[in-house]
């Protein structure tokens, strides 16, 4: 394996990633506090639950979290853009755009050289990338020789 030092050292994109991710929720509870509602609502609760769930699994290096990061993360994006422009609040907006940015940032991250490489998606005898061999992507099956690891 070509970047040995990954294995141990959990990568700077990551801790990005769970920094941005943290970031995300108190960007969340702000969006709550500029449309005027103080008290977090249950859903409030859950997204925070939701969040610390999925930091924990990033940071054991669970393949489907970060393939969840990745891809989910874009479509959160596209969405909150989509319906950001209905906001009344300039106030919404301006907090919006900044988790709209956050969410890009999280996708971003996961996505670079040693971030893959600390969710081991290298293949360890030809060290091209893999893709999942299964739904829940606890193998992977390298694209160049085939090997499942």
């Amino acid at each position: 394996m070509a970047n040995v030092a990954s294995d141990k050292a959990v990568p700077r994109a990551l801790i990005g990633a769970c920094f941005l991710i943290g970031l995300s929720l108190l960007l969340e509870l702000g969006v709550l506090l500029a449309a005027g509602r103080p008290v977090p609502t249950a859903g409030t609760w859950t997204s925070l639950g939701l969040n610390v769930f999925f930091i924990v699994l990033l940071l054991r290096r669970s393949r489907l979290a970060w393939q969840y990061g990745r891809l989910v993360m874009l479509l959160r994006a596209a969405q909150l853009g989509i319906t950001l422009p209905n906001s009344e609040n300039p106030s919404v907006a301006v907090v919006g755009v900044a988790l709209v940015s956050t969410y890009l940032g999280i996708s971003g991250l996961l996505s670079v050289a040693d971030s893959t490489r600390y969710f081991h998606l290298f293949c360890p005898a030809c060290d091209s990338a893999g893709k999942a061999d299964d739904f829940l992507f606890k193998t992977v099956r390298c694209k160049t020789c085939g090997t499942k690891f």
